[in-house]
Parts: structure tokens; sequence; C-alpha cells
């Protein structure tokens, strides 16, 4: 179950499970729905999700929490894809056995996405000194430009490397526009990389994401030279994943440097 279609990511690892819905990005969770159809298989999401949906309870499965030791190969690896690490009912222990454990494998790149930049701002200004190596990259999940101004100011005040998820995208978001405490010199926030995708639900297309929009992000981002991930895209009532299906000028899947 480590294995992972996640286009930026090559595993995904799940100690924590279980999420809250806090915005309009997570109307379709993805996560949400896996949990659901294989709850009868794994007993584990039984505890987490009730008449299909999340129920706002996270859990820990301690017995995870050592896979990626036995990942010898480097992997890109997505934390807690089937949660939010830094949801109000992951006890801070938990976190700090997360670390851990990315402590000891500096052989991998570990990808951290929330959507709780408070939460996460709160932990790392306590803990971050124990971080003892840079192989993990922090991001926050924004959908709209509302989000991106409330949790992406918040991120930049996160030691290490960070990055943006704009998936799914459901508006048009200038970054340009948040306030950020980088020189002023560079309009955008001094990000290492954005994630950019339209809608999926069900392997169909979701809500509406204008090519344009996307467009303009890679704009944004070429200009600030941040690299960028095309993931997805809706392009004649279509949902395209596969980077040799969009247009050219789209064709784009840059990681961080």
């Amino acid at each position: 179950m480590s294995d992972t279609k996640i286009s930026w990511a090559e595993k995904v690892w799940n100690p924590i499970i279980g999420c809250t819905k806090v915005s309009v990005g997570c109307k379709n969770c993805y996560a949400e729905k896996f949990a659901n159809r294989w709850k009868g298989r794994l007993p584990d999401y039984s505890e987490v999700i009730t008449d299909g949906h999340w129920n706002g309870s996270a859990i820990y499965i301690p017995e995870r929490l050592l896979e990626p030791q036995y990942w010898k190969k480097p992997k890109r690896i997505f934390v807690c894809s089937m949660s939010d690490l830094f949801h109000k009912d992951v006890d801070e222990v938990w976190i700090k056995n997360v670390f851990m454990t990315i402590n000891q494998c500096p052989q991998h790149q570990f990808i951290i996405l929330t959507k709780r930049s408070e939460r996460a701002k709160e932990w790392f200004d306590k803990h971050s000194g124990k971080i003892k190596h840079d192989n993990y990259i922090i991001g926050t999940s924004c959908e709209d430009q509302l989000t991106a101004d409330k949790r992406i100011p918040i991120l930049m005040q996160i030691p290490g490397k960070k990055f943006v998820s704009l998936e799914p995208l459901l508006d048009e978001i200038n970054l340009t526009s948040i306030k950020h405490d980088d020189c002023c010199l560079n309009p955008l926030p001094q990000l290492d990389w954005v994630v950019v995708g339209a809608e999926s639900i069900g392997g169909r297309p979701g809500r509406e994401c204008k090519i344009e929009w996307i467009e303009n992000i890679i704009k944004q981002c070429k200009f600030a030279e941040i690299p960028v991930f095309v993931k997805q895209i809706h392009l004649n009532g279509k949902l395209l994943k596969h980077i040799e299906d969009f247009p050219k000028h789209l064709q784009i899947q840059e990681y961080p440097k």
C-alpha cells in the first residue's frame, strides 16, 4: 500500500490516518473516498470514517513508523497522504516520532503537506532545533486566493525548504499579492517549489480549473525562478494526468533544487 500514483511522489507513508475538512478545497477529498472504500479490508480506516465521511478524528499506527527505513533506495515520500500531520488530534509525540524516522533516513526526501500552517509553525517553533537533516520539504495546500493569503505567510515563517500545492486550483491565485518578509526586490515568497493541478473526482474532471489560471501560476513561478510542477489539467471536458497529453507549454514537471 506504500506505492502511489501521485506523480510527484514515489511512496506514501501513513503512520497517522484520519482528517477533518477545513475549507472548500476539501469538498471532494480523495483520501476520504479511499478510506471509505478500503475500511472493510483495512480495519484502521473504520475508526476514522463514519457514514462514508471523515469523522474528525486522527489515529496513530505505530507499526508503520519505521517503514521508510526498509526502503533502501532513495525515494520521494509523501508523509501522511491519508491525514494531516498537524491535525488537532495528532499528538506532539506522534509528530516527534515521524521526524525521528525522517532524521534516521537521510537518503530519502520527505514531502509534508498541511492545511494547518498555524499548528505546523507552533510545532517547529518548539522542536526545529532537534531536526538533524534537511531531507524534508514542508508545504501548504491552497485552492484560492483566500486560502493562499491565510496559509502561505505562516508557512514562510517555518524553517527549512517550503512549497505550496495549488490543487485543486479553484480560482485564479496571485502569489505576488501575498504579504511576506522576504527581500522587497522579489515580489513572490521565497518558495522552493510550487505544485499546481486541477481537481479530479474518481478520475474525472472536478470543479472548474481554467487553463489560464495554471498558465498564470507558471508565469509567476518562471519570473521568480521557482520550480513548478503541473500535476493535471482540465482540457475539452477531460481530465489529463499524463504530461505527454498536456499542451506543449504546460508540459512542466520540475522538482525542488
